[in-house]
């Protein structure tokens, strides 16, 4: 097959833009072609890099005359099907309905109906859980400004992200990790018909390092926004009884500088490392000395990738139970579930793994066989294809 990607940025951003380059990657390494369509969105970091499994790419300008001059160069390289990351502009979705060319859109995140994108609510990080309309306004009127500007937010009138819906509701195939986010598409008025759901795999095997249970080191890893947590995890490092521990905060991201100051108030400076964004040997240590592995997001995960990443190391995880976590960390078997955004249940499941050795290693042995039955990156990557093929034959009849 010729699958041409379409993206909103290009470059090693998040956990889109590494999913992306891993499937690219796959799906090249299967014979198949793979070419890339991506907008002006992002730093673009390690461009080069990104590009590499693509046989094309071409970027396009914002707004939707620009991204219909790109789709018409892409149609002339012919794809048999577009495979649609995050894309919202209105008239750039429209451009691609008219096109003719099959699709399956994979929805990553909450940006579909959620003009804040994070799906709670700013004052007080409560999980949102109500469908998606004008009242919004009263809610979640007032975003961060992502596009320039004098002012750090802007005033968003929810019509706009309701007419994306609109739009996006024509589309005939949509691909979720998580029954989570099956369930927030059909509260949002998708077709049932149209949803597949498919967990994302880590690019891991058999030979994935193994976490040894001996030390007592507690792991963080991920981006340090506000969504994900760590100052609910810093709290709960407050609460700790235990005298032998400490944690590592893998990661960067706009709520650092917050955490670290929170750190230093608590007292926990010397027992909490701020490591920073950590190269791939890096990152395998921590993983090897680890006892934990701690996924505290407030904001409802699509599904929570770094927890299978945790998964294959052996590790057992603590997480909140927000969003798709609960459908991979089993309670009381791969670690703990803890209640949305409590601290004091946060800091209890954290101690029985430190105290408890023989649990965490039980708990960690159960996780890794878990990842090791469910989790595989190449029967993930086959079910994608296949998905892709199912979408694309209906739109050849």
């Amino acid at each position: 097959m010729r699958i041409l990607f379409i993206h909103n940025q290009a470059g090693f951003q998040g956990g889109a833009e590494a999913n992306i380059h891993q499937v690219a990657s796959a799906f090249s390494s299967r014979g198949h072609e793979v070419a890339l369509l991506y907008g002006p969105g992002g730093a673009q970091k390690d461009l080069k890099a990104f590009l590499g499994p693509f046989a094309i790419a071409t970027g396009y300008n914002r707004g939707g005359d620009g991204f219909a001059k790109a789709m018409e160069t892409m149609r002339g390289w012919a794809p048999d099907i577009a495979y649609v990351h995050k894309l919202s502009d209105p008239v750039a979705l429209e451009v691609l309905l008219a096109s003719g060319v099959a699709t399956v859109r994979m929805v990553h995140d909450h940006d579909m109906w959620c003009q804040r994108g994070s799906r709670y609510f700013p004052w007080n990080r409560q999980i949102c859980d109500r469908r998606a309309g004008l009242s919004c306004v009263l809610t979640c009127g007032v975003v961060r400004n992502v596009n320039g500007g004098s002012l750090p937010v802007s005033f968003e009138w929810p019509g706009r992200k309701l007419h994306e819906l609109r739009i996006c509701r024509r589309f005939p195939t949509h691909l979720v990790q998580t029954e989570f986010m099956k369930s927030e598409m059909l509260l949002h008025g998708f077709d049932e018909k149209g949803i597949r759901v498919l967990p994302v795999a880590p690019e891991q095997d058999t030979s994935f390092v193994k976490s040894s249970y001996e030390g007592r080191g507690i792991l963080f890893v991920g981006q340090i926004l506000r969504g994900k947590g760590v100052d609910f995890l810093l709290r709960a490092l407050e609460r700790i009884k235990h005298k032998e521990w400490h944690a590592v905060i893998a990661g960067d991201g706009s709520h650092r500088a917050t955490c670290e100051a929170l750190a230093k108030d608590l007292k926990l400076g010397g027992r909490v490392r701020f490591a920073g964004r950590l190269s791939r040997e890096e990152l395998l240590g921590e993983y090897a000395r680890a006892r934990m592995g701690i996924v505290p997001s407030v904001w409802p995960e699509p599904m929570g990738m770094v927890g299978l990443e945790f998964m294959w190391a052996g590790l057992p995880v603590v997480g909140f139970d927000a969003g798709g976590i609960g459908q991979w960390l089993e309670h009381g078997r791969t670690g703990f579930l803890v209640k949305p955004r409590d601290v004091e249940g946060l800091a209890w499941a954290i101690e029985r793994l430190l105290t408890e050795e023989a649990m965490a290693q039980r708990m960690g042995t159960h996780s890794r066989r878990i990842a090791e039955k469910l989790y595989r990156h190449g029967d993930y990557v086959d079910r994608l294809l296949e998905i892709l093929e199912e979408a694309r034959i209906p739109a050849l009849a």
